[in-house]
């Protein structure tokens, strides 16, 4: 007899798994509340299949055999079938009515099933790495479980897309189907068990020659025998069993041109049992770029594509933390331009917009593909350098910016001068912690030191600790 704890738990995951639309996440649920509730290794829900099982959905130590396929005839999960009662062996050793090779190549000790009933012919086990681990207990417990799988697996069946035309639409007009493919803007692609193509339309057939839609690598041409055998791909990840929704792939044609495609693929069942795979993708290009566009906008300066101060925080925030993982330094230097509100007043906003630009311009010349550059506002700039770890590399570095702002200056037909009042701090993760924040505060005030010194003493001076 059940103790009220379990029957509650049992009860709690038939109800979990009845509302999962989902088939195959609901088959897992079950396998991996059957394994917990007693307390066995591992769980599998076998699907008879002509001569064989198929290890539909696993869990625990059974989970890297899902597919695994086995003699129907001589295991205990085939005469489960055929007895209509639950079966169990605690020693699968020397037990003659269980496959015991397999049992020896899953690691399998000890094992209950119980048949699943309904119109799905199939079992649900637990196995265990220990002897005698199961008792009459995790019998009442596994079927109570696996009422509940027949009846996902009977509602699925009613719902599930064939695997084959409808017979209905091969008998009508052979142009029929052609017309209903050719008509939709998607992608489909439709597979048997083997990875040969079976339908398709002309997208369809267009995607599998540049080989990214349905998995192909280097086919030229396509034909009714095109096979299917990338596992990574949507489709291919479906024959094994698993709903994939919205993964985005990036297509290159023949021509060259490079095209985004939204992939959904699913498994065609009959009988509860996988025939075939079905993947349906839409170009997504456009949409993708304006996301893409919405997004650097969000990071991204307007006036002069540097880093905005959101981008930069982002950005550093990361690399600080890689620097106290590492221990490695970091400067952080601080840039005021100089003179810009007489640049604004005595030649237009228009030429201070320029000065703004062009100071980017030399930012971008002096510092290394690696740093952070950002424009935070205003006429404040900062630079995040990586791997600083000296003074004299600060110093270096606040040097190149104000030799190549003097260099601008010195430029014949100018008409104004570019000017800027530079502070650095260096970071050494291994004597302290900081944020970026702190860091900001520290430079920022290196900077005003400067820029106090540039008033008093007429030059531009470092300001670095």
């Amino acid at each position: 007899m059940l103790e009220p704890r379990q029957l509650y738990r049992i009860l709690e995951a038939q109800q979990g798994m009845l509302g999962l639309f989902d088939v195959d996440v609901a088959l897992t649920h079950a396998t991996t509340c059957a394994m917990e509730v007693t307390g066995a290794s591992g769980a599998v829900i076998e699907l008879a299949e002509g001569s064989e099982m198929v290890y539909q959905s696993v869990a625990g130590t059974l989970a890297p055999h899902r597919g695994v396929r086995l003699r129907r005839s001589g295991s205990m999960s085939g005469a489960c079938i055929e007895a209509g009662h639950p079966m169990r062996s605690d020693h699968t050793a020397d037990d003659p009515r269980v496959d015991r090779a397999a049992c020896r190549r899953l690691g399998v000790a000890s094992l209950v099933c119980v048949p699943l009933g309904g119109q799905v012919p199939g079992v649900l086990k637990v196995v265990s790495t220990i002897p005698a681990a199961f008792d009459a207990q995790t019998e009442e417990s596994l079927e109570l479980f696996a009422r509940a799988v027949s009846i996902k697996l009977d509602r699925a069946r009613r719902r599930e897309v064939p695997a084959s035309v409808p017979p209905q639409l091969a008998a009508a007009d052979s142009g029929m189907l052609d017309a209903i493919l050719g008509a939709m803007q998607e992608s489909v692609v439709v597979i048997d068990t083997t990875g040969r193509v079976i339908l398709t339309n002309a997208i369809g057939s267009e995607l599998a020659k540049v080989g990214e839609h349905v998995g192909q690598t280097d086919a030229r041409t396509f034909d009714q025998e095109t096979l299917v055998d990338v596992p990574e791909r949507p489709i291919m990840r479906a024959l094994r069993g698993e709903t994939v929704r919205e993964h985005e792939i990036a297509v290159r044609f023949a021509d060259g041109a490079a095209r985004w495609f939204s992939v959904n693929s699913s498994p065609l069942r009959e009988n509860g049992v996988i025939r075939g795979a079905v993947s349906v993708a839409r170009d997504v290009t456009e949409l993708r770029i304006a996301r893409d566009a919405i997004e650097t906008a969000a990071v991204q300066d307007e006036m002069t594509g540097l880093l905005n101060r959101r981008g930069f925080l982002e950005r550093a925030a990361s690399s600080l933390r890689l620097a106290d993982r590492t221990k490695r330094s970091l400067a952080l230097v601080y840039m005021d331009l100089n003179g810009l509100k007489s640049i604004n007043d005595r030649l237009g906003h228009a030429v201070g917009d320029r000065a703004l630009v062009e100071f980017a311009d030399v930012l971008c010349g002096v510092t290394r593909s690696t740093d952070h550059v950002a424009r935070l506002g205003g006429d404040e700039y900062v630079v995040l350098a990586l791997d600083c770890p000296t003074e004299a590399d600060v110093k270096m570095v606040q040097r190149r910016i104000l030799s190549a702002v003097a260099k601008r200056t010195g430029m014949p037909d100018r008409t104004y001068a570019l000017s800027v009042s530079v502070g650095a701090i260096r970071y050494q993760p291994e004597q302290r912690q900081a944020t970026i924040d702190q860091l900001l505060f520290e430079a920022d005030a290196k900077m005003y030191e400067a820029k106090q010194l540039r008033r008093h003493n007429g030059t531009q001076r470092l300001a670095v600790i």
